[in-house]
């Protein structure tokens, strides 16, 4: 299992192999990011979808599940499919640390 805080988000690159899972082989389009729990992770994907970050939005526990069409001959649609481990999110409480000050102009009393 992987995790983060609310505070932080996570990089991914994916990477698409024929079915020997050596060989890199191109998808059809970009790849589909699809969060489990939006309340917890959301997506955050590059133009192309093969990279990006899981960016937390709350606490919990969520998974990302990516999917592609992988027919690169154009005779239809062929889906591939991943689904990640599960990633936990837990809270950060940000509280005060520093106090800072500044005198205005001088008025008349």
């Amino acid at each position: 299992m992987t995790g983060m805080t609310t505070a932080e988000k996570l990089p991914v690159s994916l990477t698409t192999f024929a079915a020997d899972g050596v060989t890199p082989e191109p998808i059809n389009g970009p790849m589909v990011w699809l969060s489990s729990d939006e309340a917890i992770m959301t997506a955050a994907p590059s133009a192309d979808g093969l990279s990006g970050f899981a960016v937390s939005v709350g606490p919990g526990i969520a998974h990302f599940t990516w999917s592609a069409d992988a027919d690169m001959a154009g005779g239809g649609v062929h889906t591939i499919t991943l689904v990640s481990e599960d990633v936990t999110v837990t809270a950060v409480v940000v509280e005060a640390a520093v106090i800072k000050g500044a005198f205005g102009a001088p008025v008349a009393k």
